[in-house]
């Protein structure tokens, strides 16, 4: 209304939390995804009646006048919400495509195959005979009603007891049985029944864009290597720096297998979080990086400069290669930036590195010119370092291989090459335990003189077979335990000295004498005895004499004697005093 009243609510206590939501001006629908649990697990999965497991992933059809629920399709899985991972999205067909809707839900599948038939019931027509003819095979072009029901037969609807259930279709659409890095589920359902299509199974996403001609639909989402990595079909994404990279893959809309697949990164995080696409097949997308060069696919490579930074950089990136004039690997920003990008619409064209390129098992077979290389369907010159992907100390080496990253000559000189990170030189060897806990080892480190693809040990040291931080022992080091004196040690005799008549006395050892006897001087009977005698180093004792002082000597005044050293770990410290 134009006062801003609610028209309706729709209070759906069966979901843990709703996705996305989009509006067909055509049939005046909504189409909302969402799960029954809100922290991925079962431990607070909502009571669905379409769900027939701890936790479901969701999609449905509303009415947009009065939000009643026309159907819902669920399947096995555990999507949260927008707080880890991506959460999806949900599209319509271009009208060039058909009356469908393509979702994505991210952990849908995750765990093996999963049957996409299941939610609400089918509508039909049910002929005099008793034969059911379910909506789908009816009519795929609108929501079936009596009015499409032929002369003699009976409507019957999605809620009656006689319906026809989801699992009775039988379409053999699925999740899951893509690589098992592979968590998320992009699904085409028709939007007018909520029968399924297909399902593909990829990486996280975080948009979808159909194409304009109805040929294909446009993923974009992001990636980290996980068991065996990240792949569409038999394509194996790169490792950037070992955190994630993005991704752009088209799957064709009628069998949901994949075309292509584009990768984009840098050393940081790059994180797409949405995309649209244009009337010409153009597809925009927004995002965020820590990466200070990006690699957007093809030829395009990006430099940010953040404000305060190095204005040369800039020159020298616009007067060379982008990534090798950084002269080693490309930084991380130094704080979070959002990105714009424009990817033209796709056009098949052969990699300038092939000389030709034929099938072989569906795969891809291609004959690479000399002196370049083809790694993950991009083209390098012999020399070129991987520095884009975190990894300076691998190159391009036709010689070794054509195909895969070959260890630079300087691994084994100056940097070791170990867990698939390049390490300079002293490097220790760590272990993230938590986000705030990192662990050190005392004892492995890079040596490359030693060892140029993995850890070196100190000498002082021998590895315990744990894991870090209790990975070293010290061969060198002591017992640990010392010597303890818990009571009083007894002592042999002290004898005391003859002392003069008059004067003062005193007597200071400070070195750290070997003493087998110690005499004490001559002194005078009058006058105080002030400065003990002192031994403060600590000295193999085999008896230490004390000077001997007449009680008249004392009087009015103190005599005081002091030992300070140690036997056998001990401190020794004798005093006496006398008034």
């Amino acid at each position: 209304k134009t006062d801003g009243s609610v028209v309706w609510e729709n209070i759906m206590t069966d979901l843990a939390a709703a996705m996305w939501i989009v509006y067909d001006e055509t049939d005046n629908a909504l189409y909302v995804t969402g799960t029954t649990t809100y922290k991925g697990d079962g431990s607070d999965g909502k009571i669905h009646e379409s769900c027939n497991h701890d936790t479901c992933a969701v999609t449905m059809r509303l009415s947009a006048s009065d939000g009643t629920i026309d159907w819902v399709r669920t399947v096995q899985g555990s999507p949260r919400w927008n707080f880890f991972d991506q959460t999806g999205d949900i599209r319509l067909a271009s009208e060039s495509d058909g009356p469908y809707i393509y979702v994505a839900l991210d952990d849908a599948g995750e765990n093996g195959v999963v049957s996409m038939d299941e939610g609400t019931p089918y509508a039909g027509c049910l002929s005099a005979d008793g034969a059911l003819s379910p909506e789908y095979q009816i009519s795929g072009n609108t929501v079936v009603t009596a009015e499409d029901c032929l002369p003699g037969s009976t409507f019957v609807s999605r809620d009656a007891a006689n319906a026809m259930p989801a699992a009775d279709a039988v379409t053999g659409a699925v999740c899951g049985a893509g690589h098992e890095a592979s968590n998320t589920c992009i699904m085409k359902y028709n939007k007018y029944s909520g029968y399924p299509i297909w399902g593909s199974d990829t990486p996280p996403v975080a948009s979808l864009v159909p194409s304009p001609d109805g040929q294909s639909v446009t993923a974009v989402g992001f990636y980290w290597l996980k068991q065996n990595g990240a792949n569409f079909d038999s394509v194996l994404l790169p490792d950037y720096n070992g955190i994630e990279g993005a991704f752009n893959a088209k799957l064709n809309a009628v069998t949901g297998e994949g075309e292509y697949v584009m990768h984009s990164g840098g050393v940081g995080k790059n994180r797409p979080y949405d995309a649209v696409g244009d009337s010409e097949g153009n597809v925009y997308i927004v995002g965020y990086t820590l990466s200070n060069i990006i690699n957007w696919g093809g030829t395009l490579e990006t430099l940010i400069i953040e404000e305060g930074g190095d204005e040369e950089q800039e020159v020298a990136a616009n007067n060379a290669g982008v990534t090798n004039q950084m002269g080693g690997v490309p930084s991380k920003s130094g704080e979070y930036q959002f990105f714009a990008v424009k990817l033209l619409e796709s056009q098949p064209a052969t990699p300038t590195c092939v000389e030709s390129c034929s099938l072989m098992d569906s795969i891809a077979n291609p004959v690479i010119k000399a002196g370049t290389c083809l790694i993950d369907n991009h083209c390098y010159q012999a020399g070129h370092s991987a520095a884009m992907f975190g990894r300076p100390c691998l190159v391009c080496n036709p010689a070794q291989s054509q195909t895969e990253w070959s260890l630079a000559p300087s691994i084994g000189n100056s940097i070791c090459f170990i867990d698939n990170i390049c390490r300079d030189t002293g490097d220790p060897r760590t272990f993230r335990e938590s986000r705030s806990v990192t662990h050190v080892s005392e004892c492995q480190f890079c040596d490359p003189g030693l060892n140029g693809i993995g850890w070196s040990v100190k000498p002082e040291y021998e590895l315990t077979g744990e894991e870090l931080p209790n990975d070293c022992a010290n061969k060198t080091m002591a017992p640990a335990d010392p010597i303890q004196v818990t009571g009083s040690p007894t002592l042999a005799p002290i004898a005391a000295p003859t002392v003069p008549d008059s004067g003062p006395w005193q007597t200071r050892f400070t070195g750290s004498p070997t003493v087998a006897r110690i005499a004490a001087p001559t002194v005078p009977v009058s006058g105080p005895l002030a400065d003990p005698i002192q031994v403060t180093a600590s000295p193999t004792l085999a008896q230490i004499a004390v000077p001997a002082v007449p009680v008249s000597s004392l009087s009015g005044g103190a005599a005081a004697g002091t030992v300070v050293g140690s036997v056998a770990g001990v401190a020794i410290l004798l005093c006496a005093y006398l008034v």
